[in-house]
């Protein structure tokens, strides 16, 4: 009994009384570096496949979070969303101000939590930028607070927070594939990386398997999710998939990566079908 007691004491006061957690509680107080934990402590994101490999696949992709800590437009059609780390997608004001934001101090120079109406005017000013383009595709870039009308508060996401909020959205995406597809752990590795590239890159509002959308012109309801894609992927049939899993709005090299990775899957799966037919026939069956 006394050592459950202890226990407990010491459970206590780990609990919202550390450094970090005391600044994350209080907005205008210098926030303490926090390193992220190593990957091989962390939940796995996609069953069989080192966490790291699954991180560091998106990031090639999306870009390092820890070099883009800052609020800016995506590369989306329509001038892009107001983002952060690598491609994490701020739909809103509230969900900016879920994440211990930094703001430089203009009396003392140094970084502090930044406090709700902060965040709330920073992300209001990236979000009315109109982005520069080049060729079809818009910039985003960070947005020095020295220069011209794009300027914004030098505000951040603390580089540890920035990778440490990456992985978990991942986990969070890897997790929603898994409600909607639930053989999603049985597939080939391959196939689990291009699916969750796909599902970070578009989110779950636009990549399902039906998403109505009313046409303009006809003003008849149509379907602008991925029905074909989704098909293959529930039979398995990973050389399809490839075929329909072509998106707008990101590179050419993107889509053969994606496309290339369900082509490995398929290869993977008739190499562990012709395996099993192997021990069949050894077996007389």
């Amino acid at each position: 009994m006394k050592k459950l007691k202890e226990r407990q004491v010491r459970l206590a006061s780990a609990t919202n009384t550390t450094p970090q957690a005391q600044a994350s509680q209080k907005p205008g107080v210098p926030v303490p570096v926090e390193k992220p934990l190593d990957s091989k402590y962390r939940p796995t994101i996609l069953k069989g496949v080192d966490n790291k490999r699954v991180v560091d696949a998106v990031i090639d992709e999306e870009g390092d979070p820890a070099k883009t800590n800052y609020m800016f437009k995506d590369t989306a059609d329509g001038g892009g969303k107001v983002t952060v780390a690598g491609g994490i997608l701020l739909d809103s004001v509230d969900e900016a101000k879920k994440l211990p934001f930094e703001i430089r101090d203009q009396q003392t120079g140094q970084y502090r939590r930044a406090t709700e109406q902060e965040i709330e005017r920073v992300y209001k000013k990236v979000d009315a930028i109109q982005q520069p383009r080049v060729g079809k595709k818009h910039v985003a870039e960070k947005f020095d607070p020295t220069k011209g009308q794009l300027a914004v508060d030098d505000l951040i996401l603390p580089e540890a927070i920035a990778k440490r909020e990456f992985d978990e959205r991942l986990r969070r995406h890897a997790g929603e594939l898994r409600g909607v597809l639930p053989d999603f752990d049985t597939y080939p590795a391959p196939a689990q990386q291009a699916i969750l590239d796909m599902h970070f890159n578009l989110g779950a509002t636009k990549f399902r398997e039906v998403r109505m959308v009313k046409n303009p012109k006809t003003g008849k309801p149509e379907n602008k999710g991925w029905p074909n894609l989704f098909a293959a992927i529930k039979r398995q049939d990973w050389a399809a998939a490839a075929l329909e899993s072509k998106r707008g709005g990101v590179s050419n090299d993107r889509n053969k990566n994606t496309a290339n990775k369900f082509l490995e899957a398929a290869m993977l799966q008739k190499g562990a079908r012709a395996a099993k037919g192997g021990q069949r026939a050894a077996k007389g069956l």
